[in-house]
């Protein structure tokens, strides 16, 4: 398998932090944070001898500037890191490849994250109208069980049989039995069924289906703020808070507690005077912590990229994006290049975007 300069560039720049949030590694722990320093410096060193046009290049700075400060506005790295990504995808073809060699390192150390959170914790959770117990392991186990199974469709999104689907549904309810995340076994089954369901075409000609799934990014911000801000409201969102662990009740204390920001703010996470505070939700994360002007432009990028690849025809793409919009509702991972594999359909859609527009010059740096 030959590997070209710029994709090694990449894949030096993508494996080790991929790897390491395959093992579940935080922002705080050193060892990502020196790797990440390491990774960034390398891949800076290649960028020097990458070519770009005018247009290109300045949205980058643009792109680049605004993460950082957004570093120092909200203290997260994560959109920093997922913009170096596109950016280092810069003439790289991901399919098969480069897919390939990233699910088989994911593979390897999801392997040994399972092995690692063998022994689990007790956990209360609300199942089937009552609260059961039962043994839970980390819910990033189940994130980064998806990061696998969207790299593996989009892998053989063109040969997507039935066992391999079947294969793929199997997996998730063994992956399901070990681990204990339900939001994570339904986001793949949901996903399966959508992949399946899309094999039909007039399903897929249905305006409602097209639209539903083209809007999917903001029926799901919009679900999010109303469901946190009308909490108290409606009793059906006390039951659905029951059965997201107390999600809702979290995304309605943060709304009442934080003002809406340009460029977002630090928010706090942890025990606080016995109060548990923990925003499990990419929307509200987004719209509180990165601020209105990220939460706008993430719904209206996302957008276009589903109806750009729902035109297309490339009906997985959108499956994957469609079911990680929804994933969103209850995990902050969205915005994380390393856990969240529909990025690189962003980064595709961008230089597709870009290529469009005729621009002779071309700038070096």
């Amino acid at each position: 398998m030959k590997i070209s300069t710029r994709e090694l560039a990449f894949l030096v720049y993508f494996l080790p932090l991929f790897a390491l949030k395959m093992l579940d590694i935080t922002a705080d722990n050193n060892l990502l944070k020196i790797t990440a320093g390491c990774c960034f410096i390398l891949f800076a060193m290649c960028m020097f001898y990458m070519k770009f046009n005018n247009r290109l290049l300045k949205l980058f700075l643009l792109l680049l500037i605004y993460t950082v400060i957004l570093i120092f506005t909200c203290g997260k790295q994560g959109a920093f890191f997922s913009v170096v990504m596109l950016l280092a995808m810069k003439d790289i073809n991901m399919d098969n490849k480069n897919y390939k060699i990233c699910f088989w390192v994911g593979a390897v150390f999801f392997i040994v994250a399972c092995y690692l959170n063998k022994d689990g914790a007790e956990a209360v959770r609300f199942m089937n109208g009552e609260w059961v117990n039962m043994n839970k392991r980390s819910n990033i186990l189940y994130v980064a069980f998806t990061a696998l199974v969207s790299l593996y469709l989009l892998i053989y999104r063109d040969k997507l049989n039935n066992m391999r689907i079947l294969g793929v549904a199997i997996v998730n309810y063994l992956i399901y039995m070990y681990v204990g995340s339900r939001t994570g076994v339904v986001s793949i089954f949901f996903l399966v069924i959508l992949v399946l369901l899309f094999r039909n075409q007039y399903f897929r000609r249905l305006k409602i289906i097209k639209y539903g799934c083209i809007f999917a990014p903001l029926v799901c911000m919009v679900f999010s703020i109303f469901a946190g801000l009308k909490y108290d409201e409606y009793s059906f969102l006390k039951i659905l808070d029951m059965m997201l662990q107390g999600r809702i009740a979290q995304n309605n204390a943060y709304l009442d507690r934080y003002d809406i920001k340009l460029f977002g703010q630090h928010i706090y996470e942890g025990a606080e005077n016995g109060d548990f505070w923990n925003l499990d939700c990419a929307y509200l994360d987004m719209l509180i912590c990165e601020g209105l002007i990220f939460a706008v432009l993430w719904i209206v990028v996302s957008t276009a990229l589903i109806k750009y690849m729902y035109n297309n025809n490339r009906m997985v793409e959108v499956a994957i994006l469609v079911m990680y919009a929804i994933y969103g509702i209850s995990e902050t991972f969205l915005l994380n290049c390393f856990l969240n594999m529909s990025l690189f359909l962003y980064g595709e859609y961008l230089y597709i975007q870009f290529n469009k527009i005729p621009n002779p010059t071309q700038c070096q740096i």
